[in-house]
């Protein structure tokens, strides 16, 4: 997601905080994946508490419509659709 996010120009990131054993597992990726050149430095990770920040809920709101198309109830994603840019991960076995 963040590789997709820099193609976007996106360089703030702002994700939901969690336990900090979590917060830190996530800034570790962060620095990995600039390590490896996956990502430059410009992309910037913050940590919120989702009480503090309202817009928090939009990735699950988003996440709830996707779920629920799959379900067989497409009404709420095709209200987003125009908001939204949807990729799909295929994995590779043995992965």
């Amino acid at each position: 997601m963040l590789y997709e996010l820099e193609q976007a120009d996106v360089d703030r990131v702002i994700m939901e905080a969690r336990q900090e054993q979590q917060n830190r597992a996530d800034r570790r990726m962060l620095d990995t994946l600039r390590a490896q050149k996956v990502l430059t430095s410009a992309v910037r990770m913050e940590h919120v508490r989702g009480r503090d920040s309202p817009m928090l809920a939009i990735p699950d709101i988003v996440c709830g419509a996707v779920t629920a198309e799959q379900g067989g109830v497409p009404d709420y994603l095709q209200a987003l659709k125009p908001l939204v840019t949807l990729h799909t991960l295929h994995t590779v076995e043995g992965e």
